[in-house]
């Protein structure tokens, strides 16, 4: 396990580096102080060179260097990458790109049950305001009793553009367990999905868009 080249707070914005060299990796650290699930999201912004169809490699490694996970995202774009449960101890996101290219790589970190704003049920959307390109928000919600619940979502997109790409809205309950997931296409809203007879608790929806974009990312609860 080397030095990092950025490092992300827990629950904080997304960490970035930008590479100047073709093909340059970069790695992304940050710290678990107790054992838990967490969620991360990444991105990839290319300022040099061509990606082509390719994809963009992201690695989970420990402290000891030992893989914990991968997965891939399509070159240029966004989106959620894995939830794991981890111990206690220092990671790093290694982000590899697929060829010759150059840009500036991201990874967010999120613990479960964390959240940016929370969501009333039967009341107003709650949102959360975004300033960088592809940052996720999570809106936490307490359900007080075992009833069906629906999930309403939006994003108003103030920055970058949004192409063809969606925003997904990941539901998880309070140990991070992740329980359904949505899409949007990004800049819309509407409705997400009906949970039968969702247990009391509470719950968190992470927001990810696909796209290189900010702006205002919303979530309504409301009983069914």
């Amino acid at each position: 396990a080397g030095a990092a080249s950025a490092t992300a707070a827990l629950n904080g914005t997304p960490a970035s580096s930008t590479t100047t060299i073709a093909s340059q990796a970069v790695s992304i650290g940050f710290t678990v102080p107790s054992g838990e699930a967490v969620t991360i999201t990444g991105s990839a912004a290319i300022t040099g060179g061509d990606c082509g169809f390719s994809s963009v490699r992201y690695y989970l490694y420990d402290h000891s260097g030992t893989q914990v996970k991968n997965t891939s995202l399509g070159c240029g774009s966004a989106g959620s990458l894995f939830t794991a449960t981890l111990a206690a101890g220092s990671y790093t996101v290694l982000i590899v790109p697929p060829g010759p290219v150059t840009g500036k790589y991201s990874a967010q970190v999120f613990a479960a049950g964390a959240s940016s704003a929370t969501a009333t049920m039967n009341g107003a959307q709650a949102t959360a305001t975004t300033t960088l390109a592809a940052q996720a928000v999570s809106i936490g919600f307490t359900n007080p009793t075992a009833q069906n619940v629906a999930l309403t979502g939006s994003s108003t997109i103030t920055g970058g553009t949004c192409g063809s790409t969606y925003v997904y809205f990941y539901l998880y309950d309070h140990t991070g367990t992740q329980l359904k997931s949505g899409t949007r296409s990004c800049g819309s809203s509407g409705s997400l999905y009906t949970m039968s007879a969702l247990p009391a608790g509470s719950y968190t929806v992470l927001i990810v868009p696909t796209g290189l974009v900010y702006g205002t990312l919303g979530l309504r609860v409301a009983t069914a």
